[in-house]
């Protein structure tokens, strides 16, 4: 699908100030386990995501939450990342495959300006 081509809307998705720059070490975890998931699906390859190997991004997200909320169970999966590392790559997998069904994922600048309208409104009641 791709970012928007309308530049109004385009200046509302601040990648680099607004999630590279928010989210550095998050960014660094979840690539390093992206390496990780291609050396365990695919070893010695180029890094790509093998999409048909990971089909139940929402199931694997939920897993990894219970075994990270579980008081006996430790924050890091057998493999040695944090589950809750492996819940951000599900969660960006499940939003990058809605992506690429054709949904458009992005808010759009009315959408926006409707929920800060009634932010405002909230706060003058």
């Amino acid at each position: 699908m791709g970012l928007p081509t309308d530049s109004a809307l385009r200046k509302q998705i601040p990648i680099y100030s607004g999630f590279v720059c928010y989210f550095p070490d998050a960014m660094g975890a979840v690539a390093q386990l992206s390496f990780i998931a291609n050396e365990q699906h695919s070893p010695g390859e180029k890094m790509r995501w093998a999409k048909p190997k990971s089909d139940d991004q929402q199931d694997a997200l939920m897993r990894h939450m219970v075994d990270d909320c579980h008081p006996d169970v430790p924050d890091r999966d057998s493999d040695g990342v944090l589950h809750l590392t492996k819940e951000a790559w599900r969660g960006m997998a499940a939003l990058q495959r809605l992506a690429d069904s054709g949904v458009d994922i992005y808010a759009t600048l009315v959408e926006l300006r409707s929920l800060f309208d009634a932010d405002e409104n909230r706060e003058h009641d």
